[in-house]
């Protein structure tokens, strides 16, 4: 479950697979967007709810008892629904900072492992230039021993 939640990026040459990104934060986008929808639903119909009540309340007095409990329940559901919406919205910004701080971390692990893959090819570079020059050294060495034959052909005599 949380592999959907916090999707793990692949890494491209130049940093995350940006269709993943890219999907992610599409994929968040729409839960989000669902959530404000069940907000604004839950919100319209608190306000249906109180609209009723009103009306009602206008009509008899008989009604008038059963009409003030609707209010106070009505009430009550408005409360407990915004102290929802305020906890969902607690929620997902704790989680957005989780999120963020898990992508800040991937990053710094990231860039040391850029680090360490430079170091490895500068190595390598290195090494490939020791390479180049003592092989460099090696035909100047069979040239000056065996001067006007091809190098091939004295490379092939010194093995």
């Amino acid at each position: 479950m949380d592999e959907e939640r916090y999707p793990g990026f692949r890494v491209r040459f130049r940093g995350f697979d940006r269709m993943e990104v890219v999907a992610a934060f599409a994929k968040l986008a729409s839960e989000n967007e669902d959530a404000r929808r069940e907000i604004d639903r839950l919100g319209d119909e608190i306000h249906r709810l109180q609209v009723s009540v009103t009306v009602q309340y206008d009509a008899e007095r008989d009604v008038q008892r059963a009409l003030v409990a609707a209010s106070k329940f009505a009430d009550d559901i408005r409360v407990r629904a915004e102290e929802e919406a305020h906890q969902i919205r607690r929620d997902a910004a704790a989680d957005s900072e989780l999120i963020v701080q898990r992508l800040r971390d991937t990053a710094r692990e990231l860039e040391g492992e850029i680090d360490a893959l430079l170091a490895r090819r500068r190595d390598a570079e290195a090494s490939i230039a020791t390479f180049i020059k003592a092989m460099s050294e090696e035909l100047e060495r069979v040239n000056q021993k065996h001067p006007g034959e091809p190098a091939n052909d004295a490379l092939k005599k010194t093995g």
